[in-house]
């Protein structure tokens, strides 16, 4: 309880990653990270991306690319989610659709059996639009499911 405690009152101003938190309070971050996982789930805190936040805190965060996006946490039960502000909605690939990457790689592996494995990660390669790495993991994926 007095490891909560600290914790809430160290994140007063604004969240703090775990590590920060680790650092400044001089927590083992395995105590620290098990504690806040406890508080998450008694809706006293959220954590985001490692970082701790007492609910409704707004933040700002960066995308991937590292562009700021003002963001919103909120706590749910199964955790806390990460809503951008400006209305945006993430991007996301179809799901199932016919001109998805793992799609047309299918359609592309289905066509090529018995080929070799090279030729066929070359073809996902030039018409799926994958990199060699991309491709390998398709090629063996799709070997699996066949097996």
């Amino acid at each position: 309880m007095e490891t909560q405690n600290v914790i809430l009152e160290a994140i007063q101003n604004g969240p703090k990653s775990v590590m920060d938190l680790n650092k400044e309070l001089g927590i083992k971050w395995t105590i620290l990270a098990t504690v806040a996982r406890d508080m998450q789930q008694n809706g006293l805190i959220t954590i985001v991306n490692g970082h701790i936040a007492l609910p409704g805190h707004h933040d700002v965060a960066t995308d991937r690319f590292g562009v700021p996006q003002e963001t919103e946490v909120k706590s749910t039960t199964k955790g806390s989610v990460t809503k951008p502000s400006n209305g945006s909605k993430a991007k996301r690939g179809p799901k199932g659709g016919g001109n998805s990457k793992t799609a047309i790689a299918k359609q592309i592996y289905d066509r090529m059996i018995g080929q070799s494995r090279k030729a066929v990660i070359d073809q996902f390669v030039s018409e799926a639009g994958l990199t060699p790495a991309g491709a390998s993991t398709y090629y063996a994926n799709f070997k699996r499911q066949q097996v």
